[in-house]
């Protein structure tokens, strides 16, 4: 049986702390104060444990463990930092699943994928690559969210999409009458998605080609969509069900002035990410 949509407006959602909600005010600001920003995240010790795990993955880690949290902000920027307030929020709306495989999967493909997507950005579009990596790291949030709503029957479409290798998305359609693609537009307002990030994964889904119009939302579709290509061509995760994605590899690494020797570093980093991230912890 299929949800009624008005019991979309009663899903349990994520939030944002009330420290993290500072943060975020702080981070909108033209100068943002380090100092006032690291006080923020002291207050929340969820908070800091994200910042912490975040400056210590594999994109970002160090010869020495990054043990506090003015180091870890120092180390991952400000604009990063934001990037950390969306773990801990996810993180603690989906605690009671941090040992279910679809949601371990979810949270290693969405962590993959951010970082790639940063890989990608830095090389081909520098100046939205913080904004490309948020885009990459919720483009999956709304997965977590029907999972942690309806964690039988999303858990069951989920295997058998697995079991058929067919879209995930077409099964959520049919049964929950939207996708996790379009909840993230419809629910996550508090998060202050930007809006290219919101249109990106809203529309990821549902073209043949990406426009690349020169718009921002185009540069985070290129960036998402050669991403997953890469990420399809050496082999899905387990437990996570296949993708739509659009556009042809090569036309996207045109389009994103990246060569063939990109290509292969990108593969590369791909291979050492995909598995470095323990998303269970």
């Amino acid at each position: 049986m299929t949800p009624p949509d008005t019991e979309f407006l009663s899903l349990r959602m994520p939030r944002v702390s009330p420290s993290g909600q500072d943060v975020l005010a702080l981070l909108e600001s033209e100068q943002p104060d380090i100092r006032s920003v690291t006080e923020a995240i002291h207050r929340d010790p969820v908070l800091s444990s994200a910042v912490l795990k975040y400056a210590n993955a594999p994109m970002y880690r160090r010869l020495v463990e990054v043990t506090n949290v003015r180091q870890a902000v120092s180390i991952l920027g400000l604009a990063n930092v934001r990037l950390a307030v969306m773990v801990a929020s996810m993180r603690d709306f989906a605690d009671a699943y941090r040992d279910h495989p679809l949601a371990n999967a979810i949270w290693s493909h969405s962590f993959t994928m951010a970082a790639v997507m940063r890989a990608i950005a830095d090389m081909a579009v520098p100046r939205r690559a913080e904004d490309i990596e948020l885009t990459g790291l919720l483009h999956e949030m709304g997965a977590l969210i029907l999972l942690t709503n309806f964690p039988q029957e999303y858990t069951q479409l989920a295997e058998a999409a697995l079991a058929e290798d067919s879209f995930l998305e077409d099964r959520e359609k049919a049964f929950f009458g939207v996708t996790h693609n379009e909840l993230v537009a419809r629910v996550i307002d508090e998060i202050r998605l930007p809006d290219a990030s919101r249109g990106a994964i809203t529309d990821f889904p549902y073209m043949e080609e990406v426009p690349l119009a020169g718009r921002e939302v185009d540069d985070h579709l290129a960036v998402l969509a050669l991403a997953h290509h890469l990420h399809e061509e050496a082999g899905r995760q387990p437990y996570h069900p296949r993708e739509r994605i659009p556009d042809d590899p090569e036309r996207l690494r045109t389009a994103l002035g990246l060569d063939e020797a990109d290509l292969a570093a990108l593969r590369q980093q791909h291979e050492a990410l995909r598995d470095s991230y323990g998303v269970g912890d």
